[in-house]
């Protein structure tokens, strides 16, 4: 049984507790709800679509970012996201959460694909060479509507690989970031003891934890969770961070899955809260 908790309470029980869902001292491995695999077998083959919610940039603190991605990939080989270091849910990587530029992807043809998300409504033809970028949407456009919506139809192009398929799913709602609690507009002290993340709301598929140096847009300690409220990072994978300014993300996801011709498509809404931790001043 998974325990749910939300809110100031959840923070308080789960800091009492220390429970596995709480980021305990026997944390599971990651969330398996992520917007990509985080591994894959020779063979598989994977369409993947985000759209994206980011109250603020958590590099800048800048207000409203939107963007979304349509991703189609095939495994030539075994292979997982890059890390140096893992714990737990959480991995230390310096690449993207894309199916883009991930080692043995390559791309694969999936004809015409029509994307809609409140004002944002655009059809793509998804067969090259590359896997497509992420793209820039105005966040007004996006939020006319929380439903993103999918569809694909079979035979479009000699070489199209996905077939018929529709799939819907609701973006969630901001986990506005409780702890370490907020000393102003998007600042936060780095907490003396171990970092306890908590964030409005729970119940989506998962939540993806981004700790990295507000210097740094690379390298990150990415956690993958259950939507529970809260979560400790474990402190080995911290402790780098502590002494400079750290960018802190809190992402919702929400999430449905099709087997559509035997490729896996995952259609995702993610919607993040950040701030900036700084360290205490000292005398």
């Amino acid at each position: 049984m998974t325990m749910k908790t939300g809110g100031l309470g959840g923070l308080l029980l789960c800091a009492a507790l220390q429970t596995t869902a709480c980021g305990g001292a026997d944390p599971l491995g990651p969330d398996d709800d992520t917007v990509i695999p985080l591994a894959w077998e020779p063979g598989e083959a994977f369409a993947v679509v985000v759209v994206e919610r980011q109250s603020k940039d958590p590099l800048t603190l800048a207000d409203d970012r939107c963007g979304w991605y349509l991703q189609l990939g095939e495994a030539a080989r075994a292979g997982e996201l890059p890390r140096s270091d893992a714990e737990g849910p959480c991995v230390v990587t310096d690449a993207p959460v894309e199916l883009r530029g991930q080692p043995g992807i390559e791309p694969f043809c999936g004809g015409t694909i029509r994307i809609e998300a409140g004002e944002l409504v655009q059809t793509v033809t998804v067969c090259g060479e590359t896997i497509p970028d992420r793209m820039d949407v105005d966040c007004a456009d996006l939020d006319t509507s929380r439903t993103v919506a999918i569809t694909s139809r079979a035979g479009e192009s000699p070489d199209d690989e996905l077939g018929d398929g529709e799939l819907r799913v609701d973006r969630g709602g901001r986990p506005d970031i409780m702890a370490p609690e907020p000393q102003g507009d998007g600042t936060a002290l780095w907490p003396e003891g171990e970092l306890l993340v908590g964030w409005g709301g729970f119940g989506a598929e998962s939540v993806e934890i981004v700790l990295r140096a507000r210097d740094d847009g690379g390298r990150a300690v990415r956690c993958f969770v259950e939507d529970t409220g809260s979560f400790m990072l474990p402190e080995r994978l911290v402790a780098p961070y502590r002494d400079r300014i750290a960018s802190l993300e809190v992402a919702r996801v929400t999430q449905t899955r099709a087997d559509i011709d035997g490729v896996e498509v995952r259609l995702s809404g993610r919607t993040s809260d950040a701030l900036w931790l700084y360290p205490p001043s000292r005398p």
